[in-house]
């Protein structure tokens, strides 16, 4: 489904539970991007194989700090941090075809090359994530021209209102049942006639005796 699909959706959703919880449309939406923050990072922790249809690829060009003499990029747009090396940034590869391997490392490996021989002469040019930016080890000034192509992992709110959010349909409910967490809706069979959680610790009635 495309971002606004999944708005109007979710609306109606939790209209059928609970019709009096009228949410803004700013408020699902912002639920909504919490939740696919919470659902790609399960889908890195427990399916790491479905990660890669979750990207997006971007054609990004490559500066040169006046200071440092680092090559750099910008981020393409606001990505999903995850636990890794490289964090949402999925693949970095040449746009022209150059036999170069772009490998994630952190910016204290790149430091400690930087100006080596072995930079020199490695067909592998490092990459590091620092903040919003992308810091590059080995760099060719052919590469630089041409800049790079980036598949990344973007935010929620990155994708048009009219984009499909890249969530497998075998997915679908387990991201719904994110959604209603966030906004703190919870399904009606999970509820006990007094409406409290069936999670909710059990009171032992008094014994009476005969």
């Amino acid at each position: 489904m495309t971002r606004r699909q999944w708005i109007d959706y979710t609306k109606e959703f939790v209209g059928k539970i609970d019709p009096t919880r009228q949410f803004h449309q700013n408020m699902v939406n912002n639920a909504l991007s919490l939740a696919y923050e919470n659902f790609v990072y399960d889908t890195y922790k427990y399916r790491i194989h479905e990660l890669d249809s979750m990207g997006k690829e971007y054609d990004v060009s490559i500066s040169q700090d006046g200071t440092s003499n680092r090559y750099y990029s910008n981020l393409p747009c606001s990505i999903i941090e995850i636990d890794k090396v490289g964090s949402g940034i999925l693949e970095v590869s040449t746009t022209t075809g150059y036999s170069y391997t772009f490998v994630p490392m952190y910016l204290q490996e790149i430091k400690r090359i930087s100006g080596l021989e072995v930079e020199a002469m490695t067909d592998e040019i490092g990459y590091a994530l620092i903040g919003t930016k992308i810091y590059y080890s080995s760099m060719t000034s052919a590469i630089q021209s041409a800049g790079v192509r980036m598949t990344v992992i973007p935010q929620f709110t990155e994708y048009q209102l009219d984009e499909k959010i890249p969530i497998p349909k075998s997915q679908s409910e387990r991201f719904m049942e994110i959604v209603l967490n966030v906004l703190n809706v919870v399904r009606p069979e999970l509820l006990l006639n007094n409406n409290t959680n069936t999670n909710a610790p059990r009171t032992e009635q008094p014994r009476q005796d005969k």
